[in-house]
């Protein structure tokens, strides 16, 4: 039997009506809306408790990385302030030197980032000389020594609240 295209559309039509009748009828019978419905309670019995736990664990995990992040910055901004060294090891995937910046609010270009990240290993004050050196693999980075100059300087105010001559506050 072939079927006109107008055939096809009344069928098609027929059917939506059908279905939409049978979910009308099942969203009357459970009484919850047809187009929102929600999981049956036997569901929820047996899925929201598993659901509930691993939110509480990915909370837990979330407060614990951020703790251990505050941290590992903390212990590095006061061993700059004491003049101690300091190596860039990751934390979040991030260079600690890197997140001190982030922390302090100093923009760095993308180029001394990327340095940071490939190429600086620690970085130490040196007592002979009264200034800071760093330890890294190839070329220094020429824009690195004034980036860290004002990390220097934002250490201090921010530990010491110390204001250097010459140097503007920020606030």
């Amino acid at each position: 039997m072939i079927k006109t295209i107008k055939q096809i559309e009344d069928d098609v039509d027929l059917r939506a009506r059908i279905i939409a009748s049978i979910n009308n009828a099942f969203a009357d019978e459970k009484n919850i809306s047809p187009r929102y419905s929600r999981p049956d309670e036997k569901y929820e019995e047996l899925f929201a408790p598993k659901r509930a736990g691993a939110s509480n664990r990915l909370k837990e995990e979330r407060k614990e990385d951020k703790a251990k992040y505050e941290k590992a910055v903390s212990d590095a901004e006061k061993a700059i302030y004491g003049k101690q060294s300091v190596i860039n090891t990751e934390i979040r995937d991030l260079p600690i030197i890197l997140c001190l910046f982030r922390e302090n609010s100093i923009t760095i270009p993308k180029k001394t980032k990327d340095w940071i990240i490939s190429s600086l290993y620690s970085v130490e004050f040196d007592e002979a000389r009264h200034n800071w050196s760093f330890r890294y693999n190839g070329n220094l980075d020429p824009a690195f020594r004034g980036f860290w100059g004002q990390l220097d300087i934002a250490l201090h105010r921010k530990h010491g609240g110390i204001q250097l001559k010459g140097v503007p506050d920020s606030k």
